[in-house]
């Protein structure tokens, strides 16, 4: 009886131990107005577990602070567990010490609804020193002269000057903002998918062949399908290399094609050897360079 005891109490808390949140901040004092970064994890979640959300809980605004930037939550599989992270960025214009409360992330384990929380943080907020500023005087009154009629023409003239200049630069401001936007949202999924090779590639030496093989090639071909906006999730290699052609050269589909076939016959392979892995995260950047989305003209 003692004995059935102990490994019931054992197993209960290898579970409760297992799956972890753990958030950790960027600086814990900033000068008012200076973001703070978070970073969010949820490490060794079964493998079958669902999120309830897209992410981490995070709402628009916190006390005292505002929400600057939600990022995409990243997730890696590794020895049949679940890896999850993201990052948010805050900023605040109140001084003093805040504490961040904690974030929480819920998701489906066995049908049964679950939540993990992080521990509260905080963050001291200083204000800037101005004792260095040297004194602003008051501006003196200005002083109306009369102006004669060549005088009138020429400030109409510069008035004229000024607006075209003032204008001008707002368009250029506004068109160089319009590309950043443009870019950015261009290749995002470009940026990830490059993240999610590196990740996995940190952790290829744990990771099974067939395992690290199906991982890469799902990391490729959820790039195809944003970078080209193609419906391939249903495809098989065959197919999705049809609707490549329709995109690409024959040299650099024919590269994906080799690369594909490589990975297919690891993947279904009975014993799961694969090449080394550092010939598959070579080729998969090498095919990524040649199909990156080129700068975007607005």
């Amino acid at each position: 009886m003692r004995l059935l005891i102990t490994v019931v109490a054992v197993v209960l808390a290898a579970r409760s131990t297992a799956q972890t949140v753990k958030v950790s901040i960027s600086r814990d004092s900033v000068l008012i107005g200076v973001p703070v970064t978070i970073s969010l994890f949820a490490e060794k979640l079964e493998q079958g577990v669902t999120l309830a959300d897209r992410g981490f809980s995070i709402p628009d605004t916190i006390f005292h602070f505002q929400v600057l930037k939600k990022g995409n939550i990243d997730s890696l599989t590794l020895n049949h567990q679940k890896y999850y992270s993201q990052q948010i960025e805050l900023i605040s214009f109140e001084t003093g010490s805040w504490q961040i409360p904690a974030f929480e992330i819920r998701f489906f384990e066995n049908g049964e609804l679950r939540i993990l929380k992080t521990t509260p943080q905080t963050v001291s907020i200083m204000p800037v020193n101005v004792s260095r500023l040297r004194d602003i005087h008051d501006i003196k009154g200005i002083v109306l002269a009369a102006v004669k009629d060549k005088q009138r023409i020429w400030l109409w003239l510069y008035v004229l000057i000024f607006a075209v200049v003032v204008l001008s630069a707002w368009i250029l401001i506004r068109r160089s903002w319009m590309l950043q936007n443009a870019q950015s949202l261009k290749t995002d999924y470009f940026q990830r998918a490059l993240k999610q090779l590196v990740l996995l590639e940190s952790h290829a030496a744990a990771i099974p062949g067939k395992e690290l093989c199906d991982q890469i090639y799902q990391v490729l071909r959820q790039y195809f399908i944003m970078r080209f906006k193609i419906r391939a999730e249903s495809y098989t290699s065959g197919e999705l290399l049809t609707a490549l052609r329709q995109h690409l050269s024959e040299e650099v589909t024919t590269m994906i094609a080799d690369l594909l076939i490589e990975l297919d016959e690891i993947r279904f392979s009975d014993q799961g050897e694969a090449l080394p892995a550092d010939h598959f995260f070579s080729a998969c950047r090498k095919v990524m360079e040649l199909t990156e989305p080129a700068e975007i003209d607005v």
